[in-house]
């Protein structure tokens, strides 16, 4: 039955989202989706030497399920018309974002190169990201087709800092925004980066804080632009 691990699923995360977003966020236990990707090809890690900008498009949005596939990300008007108004930014304890780092799904993206105008796309393996509303009320979490995530990760002094900037429309005049109701998800994906520095990486949604996560990336990504 799918009605009973979706009540464990709200159940453990109101444990969860109890704790400050300054403390250290442990793995949760809950029930999470099983994500699995549609698309059968060979992936890389992704590999890159400056700060990146943060492109987390929506893969899913609707109510839980057991199992989630996802596929080419949604355009900007697949959404119905309930779940593109502005109903306000989610507060710390209305929302839950995981990681699950047991599952590796492809990451579609545009990535920033060594040089300021090298622009390219690739796909790359990813963690997916579900983020759950088990608030009352419906929340605003993204625009077009974008979360409004960030990527950060612990420096050699240990201190958190973004990884990425934020994913800027050039013009907003007719954009829509991604609105998830109360008890539904919207799942994205995190990329899978490699390089020489081995640190903890986490997601952050203003205040909202995700658990941390083991992660390799290059000390250069640290770098603004």
């Amino acid at each position: 039955m799918k009605t009973l691990p979706f009540f464990i699923f709200i159940f453990c995360m109101g444990f969860y989202s109890c704790q400050k977003n300054n403390e250290v966020k442990e793995m949760p236990t809950y029930k999470v989706p099983v994500v699995l990707d549609t698309l059968k090809e060979s992936l890389e890690r992704r590999n890159v030497f400056r700060l990146q900008t943060a492109d987390y498009k929506c893969l899913y949005l609707g109510e839980y399920r057991d199992t989630i596939y996802t596929c080419l990300p949604h355009p900007d008007d697949a959404y119905p018309e309930e779940k593109t108004s502005y109903h306000g930014d989610p507060k710390s304890e209305d929302v839950v974002i995981h990681i699950d780092t047991t599952k590796i799904i492809s990451n579609h993206t545009y990535l920033l190169g060594q040089n300021a105008n090298d622009f390219y796309t690739k796909k790359y393996q990813s963690f997916p990201v579900i983020v759950f509303n088990k608030g009352k009320d419906s929340l605003t979490v993204g625009s077009g087709n974008h979360l409004r995530l960030i990527l950060e990760a612990k420096n050699k002094s240990g201190n958190w800092m973004p990884i990425e900037e934020k994913y800027m429309y050039m013009c907003g005049t007719f954009l829509r925004f991604i609105t998830v109701p109360p008890n539904q998800i919207v799942v994205t994906s995190v990329p899978i980066d490699s390089g020489n520095f081995r640190t903890k990486l986490r997601l952050r949604f203003n205040d909202i804080l995700s658990h941390e996560f083991s992660g390799s990336i290059n000390q250069s990504q640290f770098l603004i632009n």
